[in-house]
């Protein structure tokens, strides 16, 4: 049954990089998110 052990290993893989791709992609996001309004509190404030 090494096949189903392989299958098993390229799932529990591709199950941790999508999580991966997510978490990297919300946070890339987040800091635009917060870098554009912080730039723009910053010119309100001036």
């Amino acid at each position: 049954m090494p096949g189903k052990r392989r299958n098993k290993a390229r799932e529990l893989w591709r199950n941790m990089h999508m999580s991966f791709g997510l978490v990297v992609g919300l946070l890339l996001v987040l800091t635009r998110l917060t870098g554009s309004l912080l730039v723009s509190y910053i010119e309100i404030g001036e």
